[in-house]
């Protein structure tokens, strides 16, 4: 950690992690689809993380962060020599790298407003293709505004972009979204014991969708058309504390 400045905080961090493998993907001996391996080995992930932390003025806050990971000895199914069954190895490599900006802002003593962005980009390494599911795209904007004493609105937006399919499956790339939700809040701020809400959740009604897994051993996709997210929908939050 070094600060150069008082308003300027730098962080330069390395890390080093492991999954250990199932006990499923160590012992299955009885399925005729996958098999265990005994002879497995957890696998290993190195992170590398330079982040910045800047006070521009009293009511604005600013945020950078680059990362980098590598995954080595991953744990995929690969055809068994018996060629009946496919079989747990080491054999996976994971690189990715991104970054993330945030901004926090207090507009006025009534507001304040809360926007965050990442970029993010993984690959196989044993193919050089993008892994998928995740997207490489995303962000956050968020306002919380004070209407009249102890009633609060908040708007909240997120966007997610650019999500790419696993390696193999023939389907076109996910949808991205974006979605809002609208919040009308009472806080008894004099005691703490009142709160109250009432919202809307996917306020415009999109039709939003998470990525569901590709072709499986015989080559059948289960859910075609991924997994759908909530639509539009009504919430009432009573919450009293004795």
């Amino acid at each position: 950690v070094w600060q150069p400045r008082h308003d300027l905080t730098s962080k330069l961090m390395y890390g080093k992690a492991f999954r250990a493998p199932t006990f499923v993907e160590l012992y299955t001996i009885n399925s005729v689809v996958r098999l265990g391996n005994p002879n497995l080995k957890p696998e290993v992930t190195n992170t590398w993380e330079l982040a910045f932390d800047y006070r521009a003025t009293q009511h604005l806050h600013l945020a950078a962060n680059l990362f980098r990971y590598d995954i080595n000895d991953k744990i995929d199914y690969v055809p068994n020599p018996d060629g009946k069954a496919i079989i747990a190895q080491n054999v996976g490599h994971w690189k990715g790298e991104g970054f993330e900006l945030e901004a926090r802002w207090k507009m006025s003593t009534k507001s304040n407003l809360l926007a965050n962005y990442s970029y993010v980009k993984a690959s196989d390494e044993n193919n050089g293709s993008d892994i998928g599911f995740y997207p490489q795209h995303s962000a956050y904007l968020r306002t919380d505004w004070l209407l009249i004493p102890n009633w609060y609105l908040d708007l909240q937006a997120k966007w997610i972009a650019d999500r790419q399919r696993a390696f193999g499956d023939p389907r076109p790339a996910i949808a991205d979204y974006t979605t809002v939700d609208l919040t009308l809040r009472y806080k008894d701020i004099r005691d703490g014991r009142t709160n109250m809400a009432f919202g809307v959740r996917n306020l415009f009604n999109v039709d939003a969708r998470e990525p569901s897994l590709g072709p499986d051993s015989r080559g059948m996709i289960n859910l075609p058309e991924d997994l759908p997210l909530a639509k539009r929908s009504l919430f009432l939050e009573l919450r009293y504390r004795l």
